[in-house]
């Protein structure tokens, strides 16, 4: 509901939503023809975080390729080589 929303963004919390595209059908069809276009498999994850929290997730790697979208306000990302597996 949104007040526990508001309460947990109010206290920095992250809102995660993994494999978007089963949640949003059209997230779902962005990725079918990213498929297409690339070859590649696709998926959309997405991160809400309240302006001024500096880390929404903590420092990782990732084992696939990565792209990322920012659509609002400004952050500092910091990148590191990959971890040796």
């Amino acid at each position: 509901d949104r007040q526990t929303l508001d309460e947990q963004f109010g206290s920095g919390a992250t809102l995660s939503v993994n494999k978007a595209g089963v949640v949003w059908p059209w997230i779902g069809d962005v990725c079918r023809i990213a498929m297409r276009a690339f070859g590649v498999f696709a998926n959309v994850n997405l991160y809400v975080t309240k302006q001024g929290v500096d880390v929404a997730v903590p420092p990782h790697n990732d084992r696939q390729d990565v792209f990322i979208l920012q659509l609002s306000g400004s952050k500092q990302w910091t990148l590191y080589p990959p971890a040796v597996p």
